[in-house]
């Protein structure tokens, strides 16, 4: 709606650009305000745990900040490893989920992956509500443990 901060234009694209040092303090707000009630649920919420989890897990140099009509929205990190693109984490503001922007950053990745024939991997907790976004786009459980699926969608055969 005009004036109230939400994009809600259909012409609102969202846009990646590189991540930067300094966004640590805002992928990590979003990955806190994201994953607390998941990691509370599993393994219950230990501030100065995750938060060394988050600094050694966060490379900016593998990630992006979402953006929409220039506001950071969420962030995503992926990189290449053992003959695979790892998506290893995607966070979108919860205000700006449900609206197809995730589908259309992991529709994107998976275009990428595609294009150099390299499957698509991730790890997710269970209860995660983004299983059922991976499950529509292609991907299938390879592996699990008591907490976490590990998923793949592997390129399209030529």
């Amino acid at each position: 709606a005009p004036g109230s901060g939400m994009a809600s234009a259909p012409n609102s694209t969202p846009r990646l650009r590189p991540a930067r040092p300094e966004d640590a303090a805002f992928a990590r707000r979003l990955y806190f305000a994201t994953n607390r009630w998941i990691v509370e649920r599993l393994i219950g919420w230990d501030e100065a745990r995750e938060s060394e989890r988050f600094a050694s897990e966060f490379r900016p140099e593998e990630a992006q900040i979402i953006l929409l009509d220039s506001v950071p929205i969420g962030w995503m990190q992926a990189g290449e490893a053992e003959g695979a693109l790892q998506l290893k984490q995607i966070c979108l503001d919860p205000a700006y989920q449900r609206r197809g922007i995730g589908t259309m950053l992991l529709q994107e990745l998976i275009a990428a992956a595609e294009a150099k024939a390299l499957p698509v991997e991730l790890t997710v907790a269970r209860i995660n509500l983004a299983v059922g976004l991976y499950a529509r786009l292609g991907f299938r459980v390879v592996d699990t443990n008591a907490l976490e699926l590990t998923m793949r969608r592997d390129p399209a055969a030529k």
